[in-house]
């Protein structure tokens, strides 16, 4: 039995994420739990756990800690796993003297992977790709589109140059439909399963995404998922969501006719739910937890 400790924030996507990978990884006689590195541990306490268990699971800003800042564990007892772009930027300013001593190093999808081999990273990458409990977010589908869904990390600002979710204010401001915003009264990723029926679409701003749970959880919920190519877009594509331009005006124009469309046209509206929902099944953990088994093993 391979015994592993996640060492990652708790909540939102990472815990998703993790608290899902310990169930799923069990099966293949792989006993993980969540360590969060929001509390402070002792150096002792850590050390004998290291005693204990095969490898940590961590970001780059995990190895960090684990290895220069805190708790001296050996870089090779560690498996990084990269989420995102900024996690590659973290990486490659770490010394090489750790960085190019840990035990694995993993991309959460194929656009990761690729940014990593164009930032400069050598090492060997194995991509585990992300997935979501499909019957934990399933949902009847709408019978029309009411209100609009933003269930990603929301900033107004225009320097947001990221996730943009002003560009979505405008888009639903045109469309003249509501708009729910996940984050401002939703705390942890335990509740969004209860979030995603209570709107009728999700829609995805951002300029680039490591996976994007988002559109995959909306989507096994059965709502319409509007989003530009980030992300897991690979496994999503035309079947999965209706994809939008990365230009800003663009953006929203077209944000804002699919909107209007769909609003208008409920049969459509459904029709277009279902088939979304169907290409869910894809994303189910069952399909993608073998990567993560390949990764650990």
């Amino acid at each position: 039995m391979k015994r592993i400790v996640f060492f990652v924030e708790p909540e939102w996507a990472y815990g998703v994420i993790h608290y899902d990978l310990i169930k799923w990884l069990q099966p293949y006689n792989i006993r993980a739990s969540v360590m969060p590195w929001t509390r402070q541990y002792t150096v002792d306490e850590v050390q004998e756990l290291s005693q204990h268990i095969d490898y940590f699971v961590s970001t780059p800003s995990g190895l960090e800690a684990l290895c220069i800042y805190h708790y001296h564990i050996h870089p090779e007892q560690i498996i990084v796993v990269c989420h995102s772009r900024e996690d590659i930027e973290y990486l490659l300013k770490l010394p090489e003297t750790v960085s190019n001593r840990i035990a694995k190093l993993g991309a959460v999808s194929n656009w990761v992977r690729d940014e990593m081999i164009r930032m400069g990273i050598q090492k060997p990458i194995q991509v585990c790709t992300l997935g979501v409990d499909y019957e934990q977010f399933y949902s009847p589908i709408a019978k029309e589109l009411e209100i609009v869904g933003y269930a990603g990390a929301y900033k107004v600002l225009h320097n947001d140059h990221i996730k943009r979710a002003h560009l979505v204010d405008k888009a639903v401001g045109r469309s003249g439909l509501g708009l729910k915003i996940a984050i401002q009264y939703h705390n942890s990723f335990m509740t969004m399963p209860g979030f995603y029926p209570q709107v009728g679409a999700i829609v995805v701003s951002s300029t680039h995404e490591g996976a994007g749970l988002p559109a995959l959880e909306a989507a096994a919920a059965g709502r319409l998922v509007i989003s530009t190519a980030v992300g897991h877009w690979d496994r999503i594509g035309l079947r999965g969501a209706v994809e939008m331009p990365i230009e800003e005006e663009a953006f929203v124009d077209s944000c804002a006719e699919t909107l209007t469309y769909y609003k208008n046209n409920p049969k459509e509206y459904q029709a277009r739910c279902l088939t979304i929902q169907e290409h869910a099944r894809e994303y189910d953990w069952s399909n993608h937890i073998e990567s993560w088994v390949e990764l650990i093993k």
